[in-house]
């Protein structure tokens, strides 16, 4: 309970609404790029206090990730003969849990598509390089130039 509510005070906080959860997943809307990124690095500014809190007991750290990207999506329920699920669809979906998949590989805890960084102050994003996202779709992704020293200090 402790991970989600990191994320989800944040996204509250700013605006937002979770429309999904599923596993250790959750995407959110925001009617602006500005609370979505502000909710963004409040929620891993919480994650880091918890896992502080956490290694005071020796309990496991929590690690957030956080991927920002823009576009439409559909949400809605799916359902079968004796089950309703929550689903968000579309290829703005897909590139989101694409983007998910270069956490490890380029070290970051936030990364920002070029869709998203299109509505963000430019000198504040640091370009980590082109990425496929969907097919024969190659994106710039983005971190914030200053995010690791901002959540050390803390």
């Amino acid at each position: 309970n402790a991970y989600f509510e990191c994320i989800s005070r944040p996204v509250w906080k700013n605006q937002g609404e979770i429309i999904y959860f599923g596993g250790e997943l959750i995407m959110a809307a925001f009617s602006g790029c500005t609370d979505a990124l502000d909710a963004a690095q409040e929620a891993l500014l919480e994650a880091k206090r918890l896992s502080f809190d956490r290694a005071r007991y020796n309990l496991m750290s929590v690690d957030l990730e956080v991927a920002l990207h823009f576009g439409v999506v559909a949400f809605g329920n799916l359902s079968a003969l004796d089950r309703v699920q929550p689903g968000v669809f579309g290829t703005v979906v897909n590139e989101g849990r694409r983007m998910c998949t270069l956490f490890k590989k380029l070290e970051k805890s936030l990364l920002i598509s070029e869709a998203f960084a299109r509505d963000v102050v430019l000198n504040e994003l640091l370009p980590l390089g082109k990425f496929i996202l969907s097919e024969g779709n190659k994106q710039q992704v983005f971190t914030l130039v200053d995010l690791d020293e901002d959540l050390s200090d803390q």
